[in-house]
């Protein structure tokens, strides 16, 4: 939603499930571009804002300014761009040109995706990217839906090479969402009912299609039609790599918690640095709710049992939040959870849907 505010303030036009792009001599100038916690709506607008050419204001949540972006600025500012942040604000005007980028991968991958779609509006590039680079599949997902725009991308090793001009597809059918679905899967591995979930695909370029194979190692009948059960005893000990998939922690966390089984997730250190710090809101809530758990740097391990239920915070994030009401679902208690209006950021039909399969918010 903050993206799609942004997109306007910039000329983009919405009516209904038509898109009308920016006119590109036309983009507006000297716009205030609130992305709130949205980390993707940053780090995806200001290459292409700087591609435009147009001056513009972000403004930030204390939380998102916080999060890396001073490299993906040095970036940007090093072929034409000038940005200041100060506080919760970054100000940016200039013109970037094409040319060769360097960018660091470790740090995220939606640095990459904001330059890949920025480049095709001055001329095209290429970006060249350091290693390791964490969550790779996401840059699957934005070069699939460039080549679709009419975008040529060739990768050679780790670097991209972009030409072309959009042209956009008449009409396409996004595909599901894994991340959001992972929360339905979860919840219907931990028995909470029989759940059904449809438009996903399991040819998908996204990395959180995984989830199915993580829930099979954790010992859960996972069909590819997107309906999961349980299918007998769990394995008593199961490590879990969520580097490359940080988004299913939160629910994958949580189905731990309700299992009968040891479960060591791996790979954690970047969930410090999200909307929240997702290792330790974890942590909070599990704790609180009677689940013993083990956490340091990279690490996050969480000893199944039973849970209660107890005064749950969402700590203003959108997974946390939807991770914590199915937690709630699996306790012996009701539970409180201070805030949910911050689920609308990812998917503002959550609660309609919970509603829907009988879940009940008073």
């Amino acid at each position: 939603m903050l993206t799609k505010r942004c997109l306007e303030a910039l000329g983009a036009e919405f009516d209904g499930e038509t898109i009308i792009p920016i006119d590109r001599a036309r983009a507006r100038s000297g716009v205030i571009l609130d992305c709130g916690d949205s980390g993707s709506t940053l780090r995806f607008l200001l290459p292409i804002v700087c591609a435009l050419g147009v001056s513009a204001e972000f403004r930030l949540s204390p939380q998102l300014a916080k999060r890396p972006i001073a490299s993906l600025c040095k970036v940007l500012c090093a072929h034409g761009a000038s940005i200041q942040q100060c506080g919760n604000t970054i100000r940016m005007s200039g013109k970037i040109t094409s040319g060769r980028y360097e960018l660091d991968g470790s740090i995220s991958s939606q640095f990459i995706s904001g330059l890949l779609m920025a480049l095709p509006l001055v001329g095209g590039g290429k970006v060249n990217i350091i290693p390791p680079i964490v969550s790779a599949n996401y840059i699957d997902i934005t070069t699939d839906y460039l080549r679709l725009s009419n975008i040529y991308v060739n990768q050679i090793d780790n670097t991209f090479s972009v030409s072309g001009d959009y042209r956009f597809p008449s009409r396409h059918t996004v595909e599901g969402d894994w991340s959001a679905a992972a929360f339905w899967l979860c919840a219907g591995a931990m028995g909470l009912g029989k759940i059904r979930v449809d438009g996903l695909s399991c040819a998908s370029s996204q990395g959180d299609r995984r989830i199915l194979d993580i829930l099979r190692t954790m010992g859960f009948s996972a069909s590819d039609f997107g309906t999961v059960s349980p299918c007998g005893p769990c394995p008593s000990r199961i490590t879990v790599d969520v580097s490359g998939v940080p988004d299913l922690f939160p629910p994958l966390a949580v189905l731990a918690a309700a299992a009968a089984a040891e479960t060591h997730f791996t790979g954690t250190s970047r969930l410090r640095f999200k909307e929240s710090d997702r290792l330790r809101a974890v942590d909070v809530m599990l704790t609180s709710m009677g689940i013993r758990t083990e956490r340091s740097n990279d690490t996050f391990t969480v000893f199944g049992g039973k849970l209660y239920g107890a005064e749950l915070s969402a700590s203003n994030d959108h997974r946390i939040a939807m991770a914590a009401i199915i937690a709630a679902c699996a306790a012996s208690s009701p539970s409180s959870l201070d805030d949910i209006s911050c689920i609308s950021k990812s998917y503002p039909d959550f609660i309609h849907d919970f509603k829907s399969l009988g879940g009940q918010i008073l």
